[in-house]
């Protein structure tokens, strides 16, 4: 079995389009290939493709210049064809496929057809031997069932060289999707919180805002990102409540009239409520979802419980779902997962949490462990005492989302509130704290009253304090022993009275 003209195409469109349209578990091995040429440009392509790089004719050639090995063949293949050149048969290839709406469809079926015919090709050839008793029969066996292995067992195995990895830009990963390098491509962002809190409005305006290319709440997306949205408790009406609340807000953010910001999210935001499929029948859900409506860059699950099926509390179960059956999906698609996910019963003991850091909110999530373990990135949605008033704590590498406090100072903290028309989130201050009459001061749990002398040299520690660099509020909290928000206050205090001075 040979496929030439599949080959020359698919060599012809890569030439033009690279990837584009073709799925991540749609790759070969170079050696599938009859032609060796096809097969060197097919392997640069594939690793200009994975490096992040621009995959297009001169690229390709210039990949196979800088390998010498691969140059070597080259030449050889070339001067056995009696070609003039090497370069001749990626110049000269069928770039038809690279004029056609669905030609990444027609190269992922090519290539489908070129690695069936190579595996024919090893089985004629074992089965040659088998018969001329020049390979034993147990480990023809083997070789057959090496060749019987689903190529899936391979999704999301991604090796890396030395060279690759010390030459790596960060800046120049095409993979981000949001801060640097927070969410990527393949990735996970897992948002806890109570339930009844407002999770699926704040995750229906994240997705609107990322679609439209705007930051939400300081989390600033690369692009203008697809999102797709599977969930399972509310009906259309109310998602069309949470969409027309949301988008009066959004509209105003973005500057955009509201023509201009419905055509981009008619064409960036996809919503399905599905109610009926969890485990490997959920994912096969997605993956037709994707196939008529993709590609995506975001695929929102809300919330985790409804679609895994089984006991999350278990790590097994919890492994297989998320490991096995989202993560193939989503390497092999370019999307990340971003899903909602219950809190476990609230505390007795108030100050149960008092003494947690980031890292530990991280494992709040109801279930196994591995929830955090497999998440990326993991925001918590939680109450403060004030009423009303609601923090994100980017628990885990929140530093990556690159947040800025009103300061200019990075955070992992995040005040929003419930707006008081529309059903949005905004941005909000937590309230002054005061100390109750009567009370002494200074009291276990209490922020400790502080001067203006104190408050004097905070101001001036956030005046000298280098841009961009992290740790002035750990540094002032261990220093006069009070709490960030106090010291928020102090530096607006300061702020505003600066402009008053400056106004009259």
């Amino acid at each position: 079995m040979q496929y030439p003209e599949k080959e020359r195409a698919v060599v012809g469109y890569l030439s033009m389009c690279g990837f584009a349209g073709v799925p991540k578990s749609a790759v070969v091995e170079p050696e599938a290939f009859t032609s060796t040429l096809n097969g060197l440009y097919y392997a640069a392509a594939h690793r200009l493709h994975h490096a992040g790089k621009a995959v297009v004719c001169t690229t390709i050639l210039e990949a196979i210049e800088r390998e010498p090995y691969w140059l070597r063949i080259a030449e050889a293949e070339a001067k056995a064809a009696g070609m003039v050149s090497w370069k001749d048969g990626v110049v000269m290839a069928d770039t038809s496929l690279g004029y056609s709406p669905a030609g990444g469809a027609t190269v992922t079926e090519h290539l489908a057809d070129i690695a069936t015919a190579s595996n024919a090709r090893k089985a004629t050839r074992i089965g040659r031997n088998l018969a001329d008793g020049s390979m034993p029969v147990a480990e023809a066996l083997e070789e057959l069932k090496l060749l019987a292995k689903p190529k899936s067992a391979m999704v999301g195995v991604e090796m890396h060289t030395f060279e690759q990895l010390w030459e790596y830009k960060a800046e120049d990963d095409s993979s981000t999707l949001v801060g640097n390098r927070w969410l990527c491509r393949g990735g996970q962002l897992l948002l806890l919180g109570q339930s009844g809190i407002g999770k699926s409005s704040y995750t229906l305006q994240q997705a609107m805002t990322w679609a439209l290319g705007m930051p939400f709440f300081g989390m600033k997306p690369k692009q203008k990102l697809k999102c797709l949205i599977v969930q399972a408790e509310n009906d259309m009406g109310d998602m069309a409540e949470v969409v027309q609340g949301v988008m009066s807000y959004v509209v105003a953010q973005s500057k955009m009239t509201q023509r201009e910001a419905l055509d981009i999210l008619r064409q960036n935001v996809i919503v399905a409520r599905v109610t009926a499929q969890t485990g490997e029948a959920f994912i096969e859900v997605i993956r037709e979802l994707i196939i008529k409506h993709g590609p995506f860059d975001l695929v929102y699950g809300d919330p985790l419980l409804s679609f895994i099926g089984d006991d999350i509390s278990q790590q097994a179960v919890a492994s297989h779902f998320l490991r096995e059956l989202c993560n193939p999906l989503a390497f092999e698609h370019g999307f990340a997962w971003v899903w909602s996910h219950h809190t476990g019963k609230p505390q007795s003991d108030s100050k149960s949490r008092s003494h947690w850091n980031a890292n530990d909110y991280a494992y709040i999530g109801l279930g196994s462990s591995e929830l955090t373990n497999w998440a990326r990135a993991i925001c918590v949605l939680q109450t403060t005492k004030h009423e009303g008033i609601f923090k994100v704590l980017l628990a885990k590498r929140g530093n990556r989302a690159a947040v800025v406090d009103e300061h200019g100072h990075p955070t992992t903290d995040i005040i929003i509130k419930h707006a008081a028309k529309g059903l949005h989130w905004e941005v909000a201050e937590l309230p002054e704290e005061t100390q109750e009459e009567g009370k002494p001061q200074g009291k276990a749990g209490r922020t400790p009253k502080i001067g203006p002398l104190q408050e004097a040299e905070i101001v001036a520690a956030h005046t000298l304090w280098p841009d961009g660099a992290r740790g002035f509020y750990g540094e002032m909290i261990a220093k006069y022993g009070v709490s960030r928000d106090t010291i928020e206050r102090i530096l607006r205090r300061s702020k505003n009275s600066t402009q008053t001075q400056k106004a009259a």
